[in-house]
């Protein structure tokens, strides 16, 4: 990844997708092999729009542990559901 230009500034010909208002959902859709399977992912942009990436389930799962190396090097306490309400 060059972040030569920074992470939210890709250089050309890097296209950005809708900047992210809230992750709504992510669906498993499952085939004969887990290389055949995919990841549906919505999300609202910042004009409401509904927006959705269609992710093959290997690379779902690289962007899983991607996120996951994230979350650690950030030293912060994520909960399992950050949408949650406190009671």
């Amino acid at each position: 990844m060059n972040l030569q230009n920074g992470p939210l500034n890709p250089p050309p010909p890097v296209k950005l997708l809708p900047e992210v208002g809230k992750i709504q959902g992510a669906m498993f859709v499952p085939a004969k092999t887990p290389k055949e399977s995919w990841v549906a992912i919505q999300y609202t942009d910042q004009k409401q729009g509904l927006q959705q990436m269609n992710v093959p389930f290997l690379d779902a799962m690289y962007l899983l542990n991607l996120l996951k190396a994230v979350q650690m090097q950030s030293g912060y306490k994520m909960p399992d559901d950050p949408f949650a309400k406190k009671s």
